[in-house]
């Protein structure tokens, strides 16, 4: 695979290196990490970058994957039924282009969103709690779709390379 890397020209800098490390391990303390794992900082930095450059690659083959949707924030109180505009909001935004913001409305009735909200009111002015976690269901099916989708792609590509490598295996026998 860092075969491939290399063939394709990815490269990455110090400044990714670092965001890899932060986001992947939660830092980009390369010393920190060493003693974490029990390496020398340069084999930490080194393995970093190779497994940043893989990420790279990964992007390349299947592309980006959409983060995983959160949760809607939990109504305060006691009334779970009652409507505000932060949970339009966030089901508008999941929808993404399923909501005409112009008409106010579904673009169509074709969606996923739209077909699993029909029986919620929802306009840019007020939603539910309840129909904001089932956009989020929605949301989540969709997204563990890609993410299968992605991994199925990838293992392939990754397999496809694999097909080519060749191994030379010897022993000293007496």
């Amino acid at each position: 695979v860092q075969a491939e890397v290399e063939r394709r020209g990815i490269s990455v800098s110090d400044e990714e290196v670092a965001s890899y490390a932060a986001q992947t391990f939660g830092s980009d303390d390369f010393a920190k990490l060493a003693v974490t794992y029990t390496m020398d900082e340069a084999t930490v930095r080194a393995r970093m970058r190779e497994s940043a450059a893989m990420a790279k690659l990964r992007a390349e083959v299947v592309g980006e994957v959409p983060p995983e949707p959160q949760m809607p924030k939990e109504p305060s109180g006691e009334n779970t039924s009652a409507e505000a505009a932060e949970y339009a909001a966030y089901i508008i935004d999941l929808a993404g282009g399923e909501w005409d913001a112009e008409r106010d409305d579904w673009a169509s009735q074709d969606g996923p969103f739209a077909q699993a909200l029909h029986d919620y009111e929802l306009s840019k002015e007020a939603s539910s709690y309840a129909a904001a976690t089932t956009a989020y269901e929605v949301a989540y099916q969709l997204y563990n779709a890609n993410v299968t989708s992605a991994n199925t792609e990838w293992t392939a590509f990754v397999n496809s390379l694999l097909c080519g490598a060749k191994v030379a295996v010897s022993s000293l026998v007496s």
